[in-house]
């Protein structure tokens, strides 16, 4: 056998198996998967579940529309306005508006869908005036109807992915370039 030849093969398996061991060694330097939604994602998963149309007690008809959604890495939340519309069915007064919402996100793992975690109503105005007793009431009334709201489900086979690599999801983090949900080693 040519001793040069031999050298070449050698050389190519030695290269290639120092190869894969690097590629491990950066992967394990990357830390675990995680999975990244960016503003505009965010923006998008939001327009798929708004307008949002809710009764309450049977006397109110609200109606959120145009969700225009931002980032607030620095609390660890998001900030979105929408376009309010209100009709009284006990008396057909209806009102249009602005709302101005922040809250968090959480994952709830039953269903894996991200949901609104503690939304705080933070601007709240209609377009006949209404009174400052009617706002806040209003305000209270839409972060209970807000508070669990479902605005993205993660696919099946992405969750499967990341199981079958040996992971499960972990946090939740608001960054400046969108929402990441951090994995873990499953328990």
């Amino acid at each position: 056998m040519n001793v040069d030849l031999y050298r070449r093969q050698l050389l190519t398996r030695t290269l290639g198996v120092a190869a894969v061991v690097a590629l491990g060694a950066c992967a394990g330097l990357m830390g675990p998967p995680r999975v990244a939604y960016s503003e505009a994602e965010l923006n998008q998963m939001l327009g798929r579940r708004f307008p949002l149309e809710k009764r309450v007690m049977e006397a109110l008809d609200l109606s959120l529309a145009n969700p225009r959604l931002t980032l607030r890495p620095e609390a660890g939340r998001l900030a979105t306005e929408f376009d309010l519309r209100a009709n009284d069915r006990l008396f057909g007064h209806s009102w249009h508006g602005q709302l101005a919402l922040e809250y968090g996100l959480r994952l709830e793992r039953s269903d894996n869908s991200l949901r609104f975690e503690e939304p705080r109503v933070t601007r709240f105005t209609l377009d006949k005036g209404g009174s400052a007793q009617v706002e806040r009431i209003g305000a209270l009334a839409i972060e209970r109807l807000l508070a669990d709201t479902v605005i993205h489900r993660l696919k099946p086979e992405q969750v499967e992915r990341l199981t079958q690599a040996g992971y499960e999801l972990g946090e939740v983090k608001v960054t400046a370039s969108g929402v990441e949900i951090s994995t873990r080693p499953r328990r």
